[in-house]
């Protein structure tokens, strides 16, 4: 043994930090050492001698000197030159250079690939102090579920107090038109031709005599699920449409609860507590009834929701079909369009049940 340098039959190199009281033979883990955040300290509040290394690594500096640092590609024989190299801001700047760090846990690495299989497995360190913020940082588990349920609820809400203020409105001007025209409504009734009347009458109060009325023949229509996804492919008017004619193809001609005289001029009649009644120009009673329907067929969300759990998975194929399904069963955008659609509605309704002037 000669010095710090240790003579074996076979030359091993050993590197030290007599700073950290540390030794290896590997200068891989010597140079990660000179990385720590230990050694980094140690040499801010250095005194005394210094790391002292031996070894052969291919570079500029003397080969005789005892001190290398071969970040800085720097060598001196001298103890107290080489701690003042290892406090300089050259040495410390050196050491700091590319320097990748956990954010988790603070390990230090020398390649990105390194920190970044460790970081697929370093999970964060939570503690007392910082749980309640993780707690207030907790989104709700599914994020665009909760909107979507909000944006129906204000719909819902909006479409309610619509059709509240529509009846409303509908009632006042059927009380005024009713006051303003009784005289018109007698002299045109008289005016009419009696054997087309009579028919008329007739084929309501004696054929239809057992037909069944308006309100029971929408709280009996089975509306399916089917229903529901049938209106998300065909559209709100073409659905909802549909769901009411299938209900009166069903039934016999006298058992239906509504008919139509006249389709340009939207004549109806329509079967209510028993008695036929035809329609004020503002056909109450018939738009009652499709938003009936439409209430019926919304409420198949929920079914299909059971038959598609997937449906609250972000960003999933049944997630953006129950967002499609549910915006077009809501019907309008906008007042403008819902009394679009009704329109459309009610006049496919009427061709539908229309009667054929032959039997009258």
């Amino acid at each position: 043994m000669s010095g710090n340098k240790i003579v074996l039959d076979k030359p091993i190199k050993i590197y030290k930090c007599f700073v950290c009281d540390y030794n290896t033979y590997q200068n891989g883990d010597y140079n990660k050492h000179l990385l720590t955040r230990k050694h980094e300290r140690r040499i801010m509040e250095i005194s005394g001698n210094k790391t002292e290394i031996i070894g052969n690594k291919k570079s500029s500096c003397d080969d005789n000197a005892r001190h290398f640092c071969y970040k800085c590609n720097y060598s001196t024989n001298l103890s107290s030159d080489f701690a003042k190299h290892e406090v300089s801001t050259k040495h410390i700047n050196a050491n700091m250079t590319n320097k990748l760090e956990c954010t988790n846990c603070n390990t230090c690495f020398k390649t990105a690939s390194g920190i970044w299989k460790h970081k697929k497995k370093c999970k964060p360190i939570v503690t007392s102090e910082s749980v309640p913020i993780l707690a207030n940082a907790i989104e709700p588990e599914n994020p665009s579920t909760a909107i979507i349920c909000e944006m129906f609820k204000e719909m819902m809400k909006s479409n309610k107090e619509m059709q509240n203020m529509f009846l409303e409105q509908n009632t006042k001007l059927f009380e005024i038109a009713k006051q303003n025209s009784s005289t018109h409504q007698s002299n045109n009734t008289n005016s009419l031709n009696t054997n087309n009347q009579f028919n008329l009458n007739f084929f309501l109060n004696e054929t239809c005599k057992d037909a069944i009325n308006l309100t029971d023949f929408i709280n009996s229509l089975q509306v399916q699920v089917e229903d529901f996804e049938n209106t998300g492919r065909l559209g709100y008017v073409e659905g909802i449409s549909r769901i009411i004619m299938n209900g009166i193809k069903n039934m016999d001609v006298n058992k239906r609860p509504i008919h139509c005289t006249d389709v340009k001029r939207e004549t109806v009649y329509v079967r209510d507590q028993d008695a036929w009644e035809k329609e004020n120009p503002e056909k109450q009673k018939l738009r009652k009834a499709v938003n009936r329907v439409a209430e019926l067929n919304l409420k198949q969300l929920q079914k299909w929701q059971e038959l598609n759990p997937e449906c609250i998975n972000n960003n999933s194929k049944e997630n953006n079909e129950y967002i499609r399904l549910s915006l077009t069963a809501l019907g309008g955008a906008t007042e403008e369009q819902d009394e679009k659609y009704m329109d459309k509605i009610m006049k496919n309704v009427l061709r539908e049940v229309v009667i054929d002037k032959n039997k009258l």
